[in-house]
């Protein structure tokens, strides 16, 4: 009798524990990954990109156009009018 007795205890605390346990848990577990990853996903990678695309073309754009289409055209300009005249 006290087999059966704990044996149905033992049976009842593990599968209420873990009915409970996994109850919360699982939720909680979904719940933070699936907002950790959205808010990293949206918030850092998005912020990221956006800011390293918007950095990246307008210093590249600046850059290129400051520097070798103004030089280009400075000399091509340069040399055509000296070349022609």
């Amino acid at each position: 009798m006290q087999t059966f007795v704990q044996t149905f205890i033992e049976t009842i605390v593990e599968t209420f524990i873990r009915t409970i346990v996994w109850a919360i848990i699982e939720p909680f577990v979904e719940t933070f990954v699936e907002t950790f990853v959205e808010t990293f996903i949206e918030t850092f990678i998005e912020t990221f990109i956006e800011t390293f695309v918007e950095t990246f073309v307008e210093t590249f754009v600046e850059t290129f156009v400051e520097t070798f289409v103004e030089t280009f055209v400075e000399t091509f300009v340069e040399t055509f009018v000296e070349t022609t005249h």
